[in-house]
């Protein structure tokens, strides 16, 4: 994997990797119930990726999620090298993002 040795050596880390993140289930987790969600995904909007993660959290759990805004744009948004074209869309999709956490129920977005 790519996580540091010394942080998936941490025994309150679960590590998944390989595992198409719409398909977690509780039985992934071993049967626990995460506090913190860490949420790094490539090739697939977090929209996509994060409710059955976050669905299975505890009540009060907070989450730290990477947004590579190319993964939610829309391909007319995204320029040669698959990178966005205007930085103007990073900021309207950071929003978007934010509102569509809002309404996740037991969700909020902090920063």
């Amino acid at each position: 994997g790519q996580m540091h040795p010394e942080i998936s050596g941490d025994p309150r880390v679960t590590a998944i990797e390989g595992l198409n993140a719409r398909d977690l289930s509780s039985a992934d987790l071993g049967g626990v119930v995460p506090d913190f969600i860490v949420c790094d995904v490539s090739f697939i909007s977090l929209r996509l990726a994060l409710p059955p993660a976050l669905a299975l959290a505890a009540a009060g759990a907070r989450a730290l999620l990477l947004v590579k805004p190319q993964f939610e744009a829309g391909r007319e948004a995204i320029g040669k090298g698959g990178l966005l074209r205007d930085q103007a869309d990073a900021e309207r999709i950071a929003g978007l993002l934010g509102d569509w956490l809002g309404g996740v129920p037991g969700w909020r977005v902090l920063g």
